[in-house]
């Protein structure tokens, strides 16, 4: 049970990590074609 709640959180800290890569890239993309 606790090894469950510990890795969900663990992949939930990661795709918190890659949505805000995610939301960088885009705005350097918006940034870089004005």
């Amino acid at each position: 049970e606790m090894a469950d709640m510990i890795a969900a959180s663990r992949s939930f800290q990661l795709n918190a990590e890659m949505a805000n890569t995610a939301k960088s890239m885009m705005q350097r993309l918006l940034t870089l074609g004005q």
